[in-house]
């Protein structure tokens, strides 16, 4: 099923493939992004650098993740990367199916870069997928829950120029049967994000609680497959999404 908004609107709905409760949607949001206070640099082409810039760049996100902070940019060359850690608040966690990644508040991660990076000018991401990926091939039964988690106290963070793959919630736990491309409690702002290839029990996408502040624009979901919703969005979380956004 694919659904596109077509207006500004407080809605009940529900159908087989979508939920929303109670909670705003509203078409048309923009957003821009800017310089801020420290770079991060990643390339799957790199020699497993420092992050400090293209030539000396992380071979994989997952550092760039977990160094960036308020405020900090991580700029991503083209390649497929995974989710190598645990949510900061999962402490007791030992499966690494729950491996996923984590952003810290104030963070912008940026992809669409070229092999061996560039300007922002130099950036496409349509010519230089950037893909999150839940499955490596060399494990292929530990396909991640969540390719994306946003805690309830995180905030700002911005994604943009990026895919998101191969998320598999099938888990035993209410929360890992929800949310294989993006898990939700707090606020996450996504545009020009290709969300595809992700099965779920219950929810592909999953926005939830009154922390829950969604913004997706310029985004397009393909072949995903779900027993439940495309899209949860409810217990207070608010949604924010325009005309250019369609999933399935």
């Amino acid at each position: 099923m694919t659904w596109m908004p077509q207006v500004e609107q407080s809605v009940d709905c529900y159908d087989d493939n979508l939920l929303f409760n109670s909670d705003t949607i509203s078409t048309g949001a923009q957003w821009s992004v800017g310089y801020h206070a420290a770079n991060y640099y990643v390339d799957e082409a790199s020699q497993s650098g420092n992050g400090n810039s293209w030539e000396d760049a992380f071979k994989q996100l997952q550092p760039a993740v977990n160094f960036a902070n308020n405020g900090d940019t991580i700029f991503i060359a083209k390649g497929t990367y995974y989710p190598r850690a645990f949510a900061r608040d999962c402490s007791d966690c030992l499966d690494n199916r729950k491996h996923t990644i984590h952003p810290h508040s104030e963070v912008t991660i940026l992809g669409g870069f070229p092999s061996d990076g560039g300007d922002l000018v130099s950036r496409d991401w349509i010519s230089n997928p950037t893909i999150i990926s839940g499955h490596k091939e060399e494990d292929p039964m530990l396909k991640k829950y969540h390719i994306v988690y946003i805690d309830s106290t995180t905030t700002g963070v911005r994604m943009d120029g990026l895919q998101f793959f191969h998320g598999l919630a099938n888990g035993a736990e209410e929360m890992d049967k929800n949310g294989s491309a993006l898990y939700c409690l707090g606020q996450v702002f996504l545009d020009n994000i290709l969300i595809s290839e992700n099965t779920a029990d219950s929810s592909i996408l999953y926005i939830k609680g009154t922390n829950a502040h969604a913004t997706i624009n310029n985004t397009m979901g393909l072949n995903n497959s779900t027993n439940g919703l495309l899209l949860d969005v409810s217990g207070g979380a608010k949604l924010k999404m325009n005309n250019n956004t369609s999933l399935e």
